[in-house]
């Protein structure tokens, strides 16, 4: 094919169809097709104006609805989920640490001697009565 044929390879399709090409949902075509993401048109119907959605022939299965990744950001991301993997690791480790030591202090700890408190004993009510 020659480059004017290549950019042109693609057909105009209702948003439904478009949605299902990209496995998003309706709503998100709109929306793509608000923000620019996604190039339409409206038609004039019998009914009234649909839009018609730009699906370009030579996008994969995947569709707009996955971007691609480049590789510096691709490496970021791997280097990332190991420094998790890592602070995990030494997270579960501190914590294992933490229970030994308070385990440690309560066996090192006097126990607790609660001293009852001493209640008054009642006096008999003839006893209120001071002569």
């Amino acid at each position: 094919m020659e480059p004017e044929q290549q950019a042109q390879a693609g057909e105009w399709v209702s948003i439904d169809e478009a949605a299902q090409r990209f496995h998003i949902a309706t709503a998100t075509v709109r929306r793509r097709l608000k923000r620019g993401e996604l190039r339409g048109q409206q038609v004039s119907t019998a009914y009234g104006f649909r839009w018609d959605v730009w699906v370009d022939s030579r996008i994969d299965d995947e569709g707009p609805s996955t971007p691609r990744v480049d590789g510096e950001r691709d490496d970021l991301i791997r280097d990332m989920n190991n420094q998790l993997v890592a602070l995990a690791a030494r997270n579960g480790w501190l914590e294992a640490q933490l229970q030994a030591a308070q385990a440690r202090i309560e066996l090192l700890e006097a126990p607790k001697v609660v001293e009852a408190e001493e209640t008054p004993v009642p006096r008999p009510w003839w006893r209120w009565w001071r002569w």
